[in-house]
């Protein structure tokens, strides 16, 4: 059912056009900081650079803030840790993931206040639906911020998405017309 719901939401955001994820992605970032205007300044965020048709938002990256990026530590285990990165010096790994070097400064998973997490699909109660490896799943196990999840609009499953005992729910998604709140 997951690879299905996968291979349905992969090509639902794909078929976005260009014009589309760019308008939606502004959209993403200014919704953001409207939703974290009081606390975005002060906060240590833990972002995603976007990968293909991820949702991105990339245009707060410009903004003088604290921005944690992955890094993957052990593939085979599904760990990953968050280095402090001003996106000057990212390095592509393996899998063409652009990552920060590993000499950046790693930050301990509860010092993160806010964590940015890409997604196929969401649905109305907080459960995403992730690439199916398990890296973001198995950092929340110790994550204690807010869970926020970036999306487009078509992203939306309208129905409960299939949860595993290992899966966690998000505490708001935000996409370019709306914010979700669990």
């Amino acid at each position: 059912m997951k690879a299905k719901l996968r291979a349905l939401f992969r090509e639902r955001r794909d078929q976005l056009s260009i014009e589309e994820r760019e308008q939606g992605n502004q959209q993403l970032v200014s919704r953001t900081l409207e939703v974290f205007d009081k606390v975005i300044t002060q906060a240590s965020m833990g972002v995603y650079y976007p990968q293909g048709s991820e949702a991105s938002i990339q245009g707060l990256f410009k903004y003088p803030y604290r921005f944690y990026l992955p890094r993957i530590q052990d593939f085979s285990n599904a760990r990953m840790g968050f280095y402090l990165t001003d996106f000057s010096n990212l390095e592509k790994n393996k899998w063409g993931i652009f990552e920060p070097p590993a000499n950046a400064p790693l930050i301990d998973g509860l010092s993160l206040e806010i964590l940015f997490i890409p997604l196929l699909a969401f649905d109305s109660k907080g459960g995403r639906l992730g690439q199916g490896k398990g890296f973001y799943d198995r950092y929340l196990d110790r994550f204690t911020g807010k869970r926020v999840g970036v999306a487009y609009d078509c992203q939306f499953f309208d129905g409960d998405l299939p949860m595993e005992e290992h899966d966690h729910c998000l505490d708001l998604v935000i996409t370019p017309t709306a914010t979700y709140l669990f």
